[in-house]
């Protein structure tokens, strides 16, 4: 991958080539200019080259594959097979066996979620056991964390479905090891819409005393009511949200990722991702989507939608909404009850006239819409809406990021994120 041919300079690692439609328009210009002034060393002050042998792709409309591209402060300049004519360019050869792609795009992700789950990463166990144990060995070798009994621990990435039986995880099994009893702990679920909790990280948080209830979720509860330290679609707040962001850029540069839709999970995502533009910290660029709480007051006429933000790195034109839950645990709205849970069906997080509300004022005030919908039940509650919603809509500033399919017999919907 290449060094870093984003718009400005992030952190210390490399970055993957990125070109959108505007950075390929500028090679292409950039390219004329050089033949223009003869490829003379004074257009490439600090300069540096990457050179491969015909393995570059530029992705223009003709699929170009070039030889070598320049970099100067963090932008591609110039790319073509003259390069090596340029005395005095440091060039970086790429190894035989390695190409040069543009930089990919993420279309559906959670920057800091991911970043939680890299803390202390639980996907992959088998067993509730083996689970506790990667907590248990965490804190112990963290003496930072070992020594601080009131140090929140975070992780996430458990999933019940591989436990056998499919098991709920409790906060029993949690306050049986003497190491992690009567901490801080936070664990998300691999699906992001299910937390797992001790009684003390519940009893600190705005779901004290320790609920039956929650807003938009359920708390599972033993036989005799008491809640067992399962959430499904409960929100946390992070405090540490700078070192999960590093974690997650990192990561998505390694392999290759340069731009990533944030879909709203964390409705402190967003107003992060704004601070860390007006500091000039973000590597990336970020699709960041404003989360709905539909127990709010409505902010679609007052909050005006931002693209390009911090140097062309932030935009955040569209809202999201969360219609149901996820199919992992079991909150996914269906028409019949789970197979290996009969007693449920999953929810809706919300009403469905929310959705007939509040989705076509969104539009009307130039919002892109994006609704979390996963069962058939909440799909079809949320396409109903769409195509209410989008009758005498004009929606031509926002078709550069709605798609329009046909369902069902021919009607014309929203595409759903």
């Amino acid at each position: 991958m290449s060094k870093a041919p984003s718009r400005q300079a992030g952190h210390s690692k490399s970055h993957p080539a990125f070109f959108s439609i505007s950075a390929i328009l500028g090679i292409l210009l950039a390219s004329i200019l050089a033949v223009y002034l003869g490829l003379r060393l004074p257009w490439f002050p600090s300069a540096h080259a990457i050179c491969s042998e015909g393995k570059i792709y530029t992705v223009d409309p003709i699929n170009s594959r070039v030889d070598c591209l320049v970099i100067k402060d963090g932008r591609i300049v110039h790319v073509g097979t003259d390069i090596k004519r340029l005395p005095n360019l440091h060039i970086l050869h790429i190894p035989k066996n390695a190409v040069v792609l543009p930089g990919l795009s993420d279309s559906h992700g959670h920057l800091l979620e991911y970043g939680a789950s890299r803390e202390l990463p639980l996907e992959g166990t088998a067993t509730i056991d083996e689970t506790v144990s990667r907590v248990r060995h965490y804190i112990l070798n963290n003496p930072a964390i070992l020594n601080n009994r009131d140090a929140v621990i975070r992780g996430g990435g458990w999933d019940h479905t591989r436990w056998p039986g499919a098991a709920w995880p409790t906060a029993a099994h949690l306050e049986a090891d003497p190491i992690i009893k009567g901490r801080l702990v936070v664990l998300q679920s691999k699906d992001c819409h299910a937390l797992w909790v001790l009684e003390r990280a519940m009893a600190m948080s705005a779901m004290s005393p320790s609920p039956v209830s929650v807003e938009g979720g359920v708390v599972l509860t033993d036989a005799a009511g008491a809640p067992t330290g399962a959430a499904q679609a409960a929100s946390a707040y992070w405090d540490d949200l700078v070192q999960r962001f590093t974690i997650a850029v990192n990561d998505a540069l390694a392999y290759g990722l340069t731009s990533v839709h944030d879909a709203g999970l964390d409705p402190a995502s967003l107003a992060f991702f704004t601070r860390q533009a007006d500091k000039g910290d973000i590597p990336i660029r970020i699709y960041g989507m404003k989360f709905f709480d539909e127990t709010e007051p409505y902010w679609g006429n007052t909050t005006r939608p931002f693209v390009g933000a911090a140097n062309g790195r932030l935009t955040a034109r569209s809202v999201k909404i969360f219609a149901d839950g996820a199919l992992r645990t079991g909150g996914s709205a269906l028409y019949e009850p789970y197979a290996d849970n009969p007693s449920t069906s999953g929810f809706m997080l919300l009403e469905e006239s929310v959705l007939f509300d509040f989705i076509p004022r969104f539009l009307l005030d130039g919002w892109q819409v994006n609704v979390h919908a996963i069962g058939e039940r909440a799909n079809g509650i949320v396409l109903d809406a769409f195509e209410a919603s989008l009758k005498g809509v004009n929606v031509t500033a926002l078709l550069r990021n709605i798609t329009i399919w046909r369902y069902g017999f021919g009607r014309q919907t929203g595409f759903i994120l």
